[in-house]
């Protein structure tokens, strides 16, 4: 019987078998230490020490109510009519005056808040020239 004898027994295995492994191995390596190399962490200015400004003052009960209906008269007669009137009238001028409380509300809420944004651009060291403008 003879025997087959593998004519590689004796020659090296060509390089290119563990050639894979280790360039797995180099680039995994490369990975994980190329966040280790990259931009230092760099700290946040400490916030400026002023008192904070006060919230805004929050909306009362009245400037949250719509504007009741307006009555309707009951009759053509002149009385009626002239009656009918001064009630629409008292009730244009309650809503008018809750309409410009609301306003100036809303004014005092919207300056407030520019302050605090601002303020907190400001805080972030970045520029706000245009902002005290609004």
């Amino acid at each position: 019987m003879t025997r087959s004898v593998n004519s590689n027994s004796g020659r090296r295995q060509p390089w290119g078998h563990w050639l894979l492994p280790v360039l797995i191995c180099a680039i995994c390596a490369l990975g994980t230490t190329s966040c280790a190399t990259g931009a230092p962490a760099t700290r946040d200015q400490p916030p400026v020490n002023r008192p904070p400004l006060p919230p805004p003052p929050p909306l009362q009960a009245n400037q949250r109510t719509p504007c009741p209906p307006l009555p309707q008269p009951a009759s053509d007669a002149a009385l009626v009519l002239l009656v009918n009137h001064d009630q629409v009238a008292a009730l244009y001028h309650g809503c008018a005056a809750q309409t410009a409380s609301l306003l100036s509300a809303a004014e005092i809420w919207q300056a407030t808040a520019w302050r605090w944004y601002c303020d907190a651009v400001q805080a972030m060291g970045l520029s706000a020239d245009g902002c005290r403008e609004k």
